[in-house]
């Protein structure tokens, strides 16, 4: 993912097709969940120029959790 810290979105960079057309979960740090999106592609943004500053996590359809800063 890049940029990491991110002003109005980030974007994700899929590695395997076995995440493609499975879902992207954006949840708070206190585990609400923000968003959700499908991966439809190699590279899918994540937007989040709507969102206050602070830590975010992405969790993939693989069970990886990523952390996102929003400055």
């Amino acid at each position: 993912m890049y940029p990491n810290p991110a002003t109005t979105g980030m974007t994700l960079s899929v590695g395997s097709d076995a995440l493609l057309n499975t879902p992207a979960m954006l949840f708070d740090c206190s585990g609400r969940l923000i968003s959700e999106q499908v991966i439809t592609g190699r590279q899918e943004f994540i937007d989040l120029h709507n969102r206050p500053s602070g830590i975010y996590l992405l969790r993939l359809a693989n069970n990886e959790t990523l952390i996102i800063i929003k400055e």
